[in-house]
Order: structure tokens, then sequence, then C-alpha cells
């Protein structure tokens, strides 16, 4: 097989194991935290379902390793067993992630209104899943690098596991506060962990949208009516020039056609990036002179509500950075004094 031909294999081959041993991966401490916490979601049965078929996914990942593809760039339907088994279990996954989204949705609705107290322990599932599935979805890409020899690419897919550890070490946390005493120490705590999951069902649903991509390879391509878009929206998202692939990421998110032109007429062109100012209270319009002073949405929030403009909060923190020099020069300046024998003679030396 011509070089070219297996690089393709092991790419397509990777996307799909990669993603699958990713999503079973969080699934099961998904279902694991919601044993540890006795909440009533956990299924014995679908973390036995979910053990068996992780082996299946940690088999296909090592095979790939060795140099054998479970799937083939040049296949337009799967060709063999496995084959079929693998697309079987992703197209499966993405399914349980919509419901997922829904699910996770209307527990942070509930956990705002204080309607049960089974929220808290769902939402804490809920989260160590994406952080545990972003964690070995990275690392997946990491083992991925070093069997194709890209030191440029793992040395990129390392830096960003190193930020996603922060996340994993969150969920640790909410799992720790919430099994000393159900977070009950801390007011802060549900106010906290609401915020940490308000990007999660828009995030599920583009992890869904990333799964009917990766399978509709082999089952007929992309379009419009697979992704779940009716015929009129997708004349506006064709009208945008929009792709069904990237109009997906939109819709996951819970953003049309128009809303869309709005954000990207603001600088802001990514769905993700755009569902996250969303998610702060900011509007495409309201966001455009922060996304232009360089600002992140969570910044850019915490200056509006103590009153700043855009402007104004740079020349404060300009101001602050200049004190915090002029402090770090003095406190240089004196350490360097106290530690030179001369000064320390001059001093003496003037003592009455």
């Amino acid at each position: 097989m011509p070089i070219k031909d297996r690089d393709q294999d092991i790419n397509i081959t990777h996307a799909v194991t990669n993603y699958l041993n990713a999503g079973l991966q969080g699934r099961f401490t998904f279902l694991n935290v919601l044993s540890r916490l006795g909440n009533p979601a956990y299924n014995a049965a679908d973390l036995e379902e979910t053990k068996k078929r992780l082996a299946r996914a940690i088999g296909w990942n090592k095979d790939l390793a060795k140099g054998v593809c479970v799937l083939s760039a040049a296949w337009t339907t799967p060709e063999t067993f496995e084959a079929k088994e693998v697309l079987g279990f992703l197209a499966d996954l993405g399914n349980e992630i919509g419901s997922l989204a829904a699910a996770t949705a209307q527990a942070i609705s509930k956990q705002s209104q204080e309607v049960t107290n089974q929220e808290p322990s769902f939402l804490i599932a809920a989260f160590s899943r994406y952080a545990y599935s972003k964690e070995h979805y990275l690392r997946g890409f990491l083992e991925l690098s070093k069997l194709l020899g890209n030191g440029d690419m793992a040395n990129h897919y390392q830096a960003l596991l190193e930020g996603a550890a922060g996340e994993v070490k969150l969920a640790h946390e909410f799992l720790s506060a919430y099994q000393k005493d159900k977070g009950a120490s801390s007011p802060d705590f549900g106010s906290a962990l609401t915020y940490h999951c308000l990007k999660l069902p828009g995030t599920f649903m583009s992890q869904r949208h990333d799964v009917i991509q990766l399978v509709s390879r082999y089952s007929g391509g992309l379009t419009f009516e697979r992704i779940g878009i009716s015929p009129e929206q997708a004349k506006l998202w064709e009208n945008l020039q929009a792709s069904p692939a990237v109009a997906g990421y939109w819709e996951a998110h819970g953003i049309g056609p128009d809303e869309a032109a709005a954000w990207a007429g603001s600088g802001i062109g990514e769905a993700d990036l755009a569902s996250d100012w969303r998610l702060h209270g900011f509007t495409p319009q309201t966001a455009i002179p922060w996304v232009q002073e360089g600002f992140p949405a969570v910044a850019a929030l915490g200056w509006a509500s103590s009153g700043y403009t855009p402007q104004k909060a740079l020349e404060s923190i300009r101001e602050e950075e200049k004190i915090s020099r002029l402090k770090a020069r003095e406190a240089g300046e004196a350490a360097t004094a106290e530690s030179n024998p001369a000064t320390e003679a001059k001093i003496k030396a003037e003592e009455p």
C-alpha cells in the first residue's frame, strides 16, 4: 500500500476509534459518578455495556498503534464486520450524547430554580464526563502524533492536554465537595457548578454533530436533512454559503442563520466562541467593542458589570501592571541592597 493511502487509512481509523474511545471513557466516568453519588439516573446495565464497548475501542486503538486499520479512506460503505461494528457503536454514542445534552439542559434549569436535590449530582457527573472525554480525546491525538512521527503535532497536543488537566481537577473538586456535605459548606458551590456547566448542552450537541459527520462518511455523506435542519432553514444557511458541517455547529449551540451572521459580523465566526459570549450575556452588538480590544467573554463580563468600557478597562489594567512592575522593581532593589555586603557595611558605618 502506498504511504499516502496508509496515512489516510490511519487518519480516518483514528478519527473514529479515538472519538469512540474518548466518548466511552467519558460515559464510563459519568455512570461511575452517578453511582457514587446515588443519583437515580445511574443504570448498572448501561455501565456493563459501556465497559464491553470500551474494551473493543481500546483494542482497535491498540491495533492502530501496530498499523492495523479497521477502516479505509477508500470505502464509501463499511466493508467488514468490524467496520460496521465500530461505526454502529459510534452512531449509538452520538444518539446517547444528544439525549444527554437535553437532560443536562433540564438539570441546569432545575438547579437554578432549586427544584430537587438531584441536579447537583447529575451536573457533577456530566461535567466529569465532559472533562474526561476531552482529556482522552486529546491524549489520543498525542499518541497519533507519535505514530506518525510528527513532533510539532505532539507539542501542540501536549500543551492542550496540560490545559485540559485543569478541568479534570475541577471535576474532582466538585465531586469531593459534594461527597463531603453536598456542597453545603460553600454557599457558592451551586453557582460555581451551574456556571461551569452552562456550556455543556451546546458542547454535547457539538459532539453529536462530530459523530454524525464521522458516520455519514460511510453512509452517503453529510446533508442538512441528516443533521435535523429543515429545508427552509437549510436555504437560509445556504444563502450564507454555510455547509451542513458548519451550520451544524451553530445549530448545536442553538444559534440560527440570522444570529450566526450577526456574530460573524462582530468578528466572532466560530460557533463555540459565539456561544461563550452569548452565555455571558452579550449580544453580537455589545460584544464587538470588547472583542476588538482582545477581551475574552468572562473578563469582559467582569469589567462590564463594574461599569467599565473596554477602553477604561484597558487603562485600569495598564495602570495595575505599571504599579506591579514598580513594586517588583522596588522589592528587587531592596533585596539586592540587603544581600550586598558593601551596602550593609555602609549602613553600619553610618550608625551612631
